[in-house]
């Protein structure tokens, strides 16, 4: 991934072939995911005109036009699962290596006057290293184009209620340019993490809890155990959002040209920030509407020149030079006069992925005599081939599964095909999980394992969150890529029951059981486990945590005592874990 942290394996042993493909997946990882498994989009054409009406023909676009990412109400995710209610819903989903394949495509565009993107409040609709992905691509779109194409960042407000911004406003700050509606606040205030605790709750309804832990840091099932966070629970969570705090401030800070010190202390300080004072930090570039924020991306046309004329210009005067040039003030624009500048051409997102698409199709069927003739050769090419690992970790069946979980029976499976596969050469495993059933990430763990011993080499790309059994399955891979904010580590293991019985009695609910073992109701929520069943328990803890503890230290090349120290349960940004 762009930018990204690389936690690298010391070396166990390769030969000569998988480390030149190795090589292979960390140059095609660093830039995202949109270019990884055989889709190289280039074409050999002799004259950059001819290039273009090629372009043209096959696409349908517009000879110049402005390109519209809009996040507004869109989810920006990892994987988009198929699913038919879902079309009901009025939030979009928008796939990170779409966004990333877009942009690499319009990096070459000569036809793009400019790119602007609707940002919107993100919050609950794109997790932290996700957003930190989307940044690192439009910041490598910009590297790739220079002052060719402008890019535009806009939003009615970063964090209307005063809070909530932070993220919105650091994914808008990749852009060259942040405007924002000339009533909206910036909310750069900071991480707050908040948890309520039901202990009290429980013991007054006479619930009772076993909760078994490894190790201290641990602290997932603390919420039933405590009425506040624990030391150990309050140093990890202060840690890990003091790290992706950090990031994200400084992240700001380089892409604006604002001094650290002033971003971190005085913005986050005096957050939420109205329009004047986040323009006089500079912060936003101009307060202006989204229809006005448009014409900026159109390229250097009367408009943009009105709205940057006059270094000595208050934020008022340049909002009323940039005015007097919009043309048709969309219905949400309280007033504004009439304009003799047109409206930009404008495409949006989507209809710029299915036009690569329809392109991609044309290519692919001109390149199929090449391909066989390559095959016909002996020319081994190879593929690298893209595996999502997203949600909970279950032992569940094909038929049991759902988006929001990761089936170690289909996962298996999936991976043993490859592993069987000639055509491929190596494997890119996305995990975003939080972990999950142990016995299924252990038999998800075998086979990425399985992977490396057939010689092709498993690159690990993190999402938004890789921990305790998402860690697990990622630890036998030659190389993991996770981004700062990426939340990663927790090798523990934990185990909870509840016994609801004493509950149930007090309003005149009983249970009865008729068993053919002493522990063959063991699990039972009507009970307490006997001393005898909590020893057990205790020990098949241990025991999976030693394996845990065991493997990732085989899998990183680290030593056993090394894993132990670092581990205890402890969770952290990816930064911190490498």
């Amino acid at each position: 991934m762009s930018d990204g942290v690389s936690a690298a394996q010391k070396p166990t042993s390769l030969h000569g072939q998988q480390s030149t493909l190795l090589q292979r997946v960390l140059r095609r990882t660093k830039t995202g995911l949109a270019v990884i498994g055989g889709l190289t989009l280039t074409a050999a054409y002799g004259a950059s005109i001819a290039k273009k009406r090629m372009l043209e023909e096959a696409t349908g676009l517009p000879e110049e036009f402005v390109l519209e990412i809009d996040l507004e109400n869109m989810q920006l995710v990892d994987e988009a699962h198929s699913n038919p209610l879902e079309a009901l819903l009025p939030s979009k989903k928008l796939e990170l290596r779409k966004l990333v394949k877009g942009l690499d495509e319009a990096s070459k565009d000569n036809r793009l006057n400019g790119v602007i993107a609707y940002i919107g409040d993100i919050n609950g609709r794109c997790g932290l290293a996700v957003a930190q992905e989307a940044r690192n691509a439009v910041l490598d779109f910009r590297k790739k184009t220079g002052d060719r194409t402008i890019t535009v960042a806009h939003s009615t407000a970063f964090g209307e209620a005063g809070t909530g911004g932070f993220l919105s406003y650091f994914l808008a700050s990749a852009f060259e340019k942040v405007y924002m509606q000339p009533t909206g606040v910036v909310s750069v205030t900071g991480l707050a993490a908040e948890q309520p605790f039901f202990k009290q709750a429980l013991d007054r309804w006479k619930v009772r809890t076993f909760v078994t832990q490894r190790e201290e840091y641990k602290g997932a099932a603390e919420a039933v155990m405590y009425d506040k966070f624990s030391p150990e629970a309050r140093y990890a969570l202060d840690a890990l959002l003091k790290s992706i705090s950090t990031t994200i401030t400084e992240g700001i800070a380089l892409a604006r040209g604002v001094p650290t010190v002033q971003m971190a202390h005085y913005a986050v300080h005096n957050a939420p920030l109205s329009g004047t004072s986040a323009r006089a930090l500079g912060l936003v570039d101009g307060l202006l509407y989204r229809d006005q924020a448009l014409l900026q991306a159109s390229g250097p046309n009367d408009a943009v020149k009105a709205a940057t004329a006059g270094e000595g210009e208050s934020v008022e005067e340049k909002q009323t030079a940039v005015g007097t040039e919009s043309k048709n003030a969309s219905s949400d624009t309280p007033s504004g006069p009439s304009s003799t500048v047109d409206d930009p051409i404008t495409v949006n997102f989507a209809r710029y992925l299915k036009a690569i698409e329809a392109r991609e199709q044309k290519e692919k069927a001109s390149m199929r005599f090449k391909e066989i003739k390559r095959l016909m050769s002996g020319d081994k090419k190879g593929e690298i081939a893209v595996v999502m690992a997203e949600g909970q970790i279950r032992q569940a069946s094909d038929g049991a599964e759902t988006s929001s979980l990761i089936s170690s029976v289909k996962l298996c499976k999936q991976l043993r095909e490859l592993s069987n596969d000639d055509a491929v050469k190596a494997v890119v495993l996305r995990v975003n999980s939080p972990g999950g059933s142990a016995v299924a990430s252990d038999a998800i763990y075998r086979e990425v394992v399985r992977l490396r011993e057939s010689g092709k080499p498993v690159a690990v790309s993190m999402g938004d969150v890789a921990a305790s059994g998402g860690y697990f399955i990622s630890a036998p891979a030659c190389v993991i890529f996770a981004q700062p904010t990426t939340i990663t580590g927790s090798i523990g293991v934990i185990f909870a029951k509840f016994n609801v019985g004493p509950a149930l009695e007090q309003v005149g609910i009983t249970t009865d059981r008729v068993v053919t073992g002493p522990n063959a109701g063991a699990l039972s929520p009507f009970s307490d486990f006997t001393p005898k069943q909590a020893a057990a328990v205790e020990k098949q803890v241990d025991a999976i945590y030693n394996d845990f503890l065991q493997k990732v230290a085989e899998g990183r090349g680290m030593a056993l005592d090394e894993v132990r120290e670092a581990a205890k349960g402890r969770g952290g940004g990816g930064g911190g874990q490498r």
